[in-house]
């Protein structure tokens, strides 16, 4: 309770959440990442609640971090975002060394704990049981639904901020 009142005092962090989550949101899509991976990386930003005095582009190492630890947690390693398409992303160059060094601070920070259970672990859960039960014909609809279900639960993660005054990333 206490850290999500810290969370919701810090108006600084929540200034530029809703930019920075939309940003790792894209990003993680760019690359095919699992809604898991997506809320996972959200859930280590939130735990870190950077604040306003950081520039842009540490911002977005910071994101780029909470990517990366997440995808390497939930994702095969074929699908863990290669260094150099994020460059590109970001368009500035960042070193394996810089990148590994924000990992180890952030999961420093989060006290290496990425286990946590996400709405997303429950709709995929759900979701493999039902299809499971149901007949072929049905289940195009199931899937559609629950892809629905899963953009939802990626706009829902953006909605508990305020604008932010200026583009972060």
């Amino acid at each position: 309770t206490e850290k999500k009142l810290a969370l919701c005092l810090n108006k600084d962090f929540l200034k530029y959440r809703k930019v920075v989550s939309e940003w790792i949101i894209d990003v993680c899509d760019y690359f095919s990442l699992s809604a898991i991976t997506i809320n996972s990386a959200l859930h280590i930003l939130d735990k870190l609640a950077p604040n306003a005095s950081y520039s842009r582009r540490e911002w977005q190492i910071i994101a780029v971090a909470c990517i990366t630890i997440s995808s390497k947690f939930f994702e095969p390693e074929k699908d863990v975002p290669d260094l150099k398409t994020i460059q590109e992303i970001i368009q500035h160059e960042l070193s394996k060394d810089v990148l590994f060094k924000c990992e180890i601070s952030v999961l420093k920070r989060i006290r290496w704990n990425l286990s946590v259970v996400l709405p997303s672990h429950f709709l995929g859960f759900q979701e493999t049981i039902m299809i499971n039960q149901l007949s072929r014909s049905d289940r195009e609809d199931l899937i559609s639904f629950f892809k629905k279900a899963q953009k939802l639960n990626k706009k829902s993660v953006t909605t508990i901020t305020d604008e932010p005054d200026e583009d972060v990333l």
